[in-house]
Formats: structure tokens, sequence, C-alpha cells
């Protein structure tokens, strides 16, 4: 645990932290988020770092936003910058307020900036959609951009859509194709894949016609172990009857494995 001395980032390297935040008890983070907004303040290259952390700590860091704020202030003001949405998302879950961000999140929807204007549109629709029915102005503007040709954008549209209204089709279509193309890349992107499989399980049964890929990987004989674990885990969520087509020696071996705590 900490001590009661002031933290200093060369004794807790900044990139180490985020691993290190499930291990702070509620009262250290502020005294954490503090050293984070000092330390961004002196080095601005690792302001991406220092995002990622504070977006980690979450909203105990709330006694901090003074600092965070005046640390991230140049960020903030530089919409050309894709860690201006990164800025914005860590003020929202640290201090639960969506409101004064909204209406930036739309204009960075409506005219992306920074050097990858589809990324930063796709980082601003999955913000939006994290935020959830609070976006419900934003609806307009991701439906316009719904059948953007850019795939990550659409996807991140898509995924938007669902958390903030509930539709479902256009994501299930974006989740057919993508977690098809993951499947046949194989391990080059494993963590979008798993991804991918978790959040089908999150939709529940509005995933039923991705079943058919769930089983394909479950029951294929060069499935890793964890991409096994995760899309039974995940299939169960989506529809536990689904369970009866799959290979009994699988389920024998795997269902333990996912019913530990």
């Amino acid at each position: 645990m900490l001590s009661d001395k002031k933290i200093s980032i060369h004794v807790i390297p900044l990139h180490n932290l985020s691993n290190d935040c499930a291990w702070l008890r509620p009262d250290e983070i502020p005294q954490v988020a503090e050293a984070v907004a000092d330390y961004i303040k002196r080095n601005p290259r690792m302001t991406q770092c220092g995002i990622d952390v504070l977006t980690d700590l979450g909203p105990d860091a709330k006694p901090a936003i003074a600092s965070i704020r005046s640390a991230l202030q140049e960020t903030l003001n530089d919409p050309v910058s894709l860690d201006h949405i990164r800025a914005l998302g860590a003020l929202w879950r640290i201090t639960g307020d969506a409101e004064p961000i909204i209406p930036k999140l739309i204009q960075s929807l409506r005219f992306p900036k920074g050097e990858s204007p589809t990324m930063t549109r796709g980082i601003t629709a999955g913000l939006l959609g994290e935020i959830g029915s609070e976006a419900i102005a934003a609806i307009p503007d991701l439906r316009e951009l719904s059948n953007a040709e850019d795939g990550f954008v659409r996807y991140k549209v898509a995924e938007a859509l669902w958390r903030i209204t509930g539709e479902s089709e256009r994501l299930v279509a974006e989740l057919d194709r993508d977690i098809q193309t993951e499947w046949n890349q194989g391990p080059h992107a494993p963590h979008v894949y798993y991804y991918q499989l978790a959040l089908a399980g999150e939709m529940g049964a509005d995933a039923k016609p991705l079943i058919p890929h769930f089983l394909g990987s479950i029951n294929h004989p060069y499935t890793s172990r964890r991409a096994k674990e995760l899309a039974l885990k995940n299939l169960r969520q989506i529809d536990p009857a689904a369970l009866d087509q799959v290979d009994p020696a699988i389920l024998k071996e795997y269902l333990p494995r996912i019913d530990w705590p």
C-alpha cells in the first residue's frame, strides 16, 4: 500500500500504473491521480499514457479533478488531437457528467480531425456508446454514419446505436461479418476476436443469429483454449440451449473452467 508521503511517478512508472489500479484502495486513488496529473504537466509527451491511467482510476479520482483538468487543459483545447477525445472520456468516467462533452463528441462525429479522421470517428462513436442513453442527442449523426465506408467506423457506430437505443440488427450484421473475418485471421488479432465474443454475449438473445460462429469456434480442433472458454461462456449467455450442439467431450472439459469463480 501507499505511504503517506507524496507519490512520485519516478518511483511508480506511469506505464505500469494501469495494471496496478485494481490494487489501490479508494482513499489512495486521489493521491495517485494528483501525481499522474502533475507528471502529465511536466511531461506532455506522456499525455496519452496518463489519460489511460486516469481513465482506469475512474470516479474515485474525482477529488483530484481540478488538477486533472489543469493537466489536460491543452489537450482539451486541441480538437485536432485524438487525445482530445480520450481526455473527454477520462473526464466523463471520473465525474460521471456527460452533458458538457456530448456536443463536443457530436462535433467530432461530424468534423473528425487529426491524423486519422476515421479513427477519431470510431473512437468518438465508441465513447458515445459507453455513455449510453444520455447520448441520445447523437443518434441522428450516428445513423448517418451507419453505412460508412470504413469498417471500423461502421462497427463502432452500430455498437453505439445498440448501447444507446437497444437496436441490435446493425450490430448483429457487423459482428456476423467481423467475427468471421477475425476467425479467418487466426492468432493475428485475438484481442479483437475476444472482444467481439464478449459483446455478442452481452447482447444476449439478440445475438442468436451469431450462434453458428460460436459453435464453429468451439467445436473446431485448432481453436485455442482461451477462445473456446470465451465462446462457451458467451454462447451460454446468448442461448443456453445451444450448448446441446457442442461436442460433449468439450463441454465436460471446459464447463468447469468457465464456472470457476
